[in-house]
């Protein structure tokens, strides 16, 4: 999970926009609303592009990930153990 703090913080709670027209950067620990995705959102999400709610902004880098699913429910379960 160390690659998401390059965004979303060391502690993974977000923040501001990185530019204007940017997305505001969401908290994704337990308390956010990824807190609230099931395994299989989350790792779709990272395959797709897709959240249960919407299409990703650009500026996720998602399509630059090469993570296994094994890594990405290591990630997971990571970020649901983070209040």
């Amino acid at each position: 999970a160390t690659t998401c703090t390059g965004c979303h913080g060391a502690n993974f709670k977000g923040g501001p926009p990185h530019s204007e027209k940017a997305p505001a950067i969401p908290d994704i620990t337990s308390a956010g609303n990824v807190g609230k995705w099931k395994e299989d959102e989350f790792l779709t999400t990272l395959h797709t592009g897709r959240t249960p709610e919407r299409k990703l902004s650009d500026a996720m880098p998602w399509k630059a990930f090469t993570y296994t699913d094994n890594e990405l429910k290591a990630i997971y379960l990571y970020l649901h153990q983070l209040k």
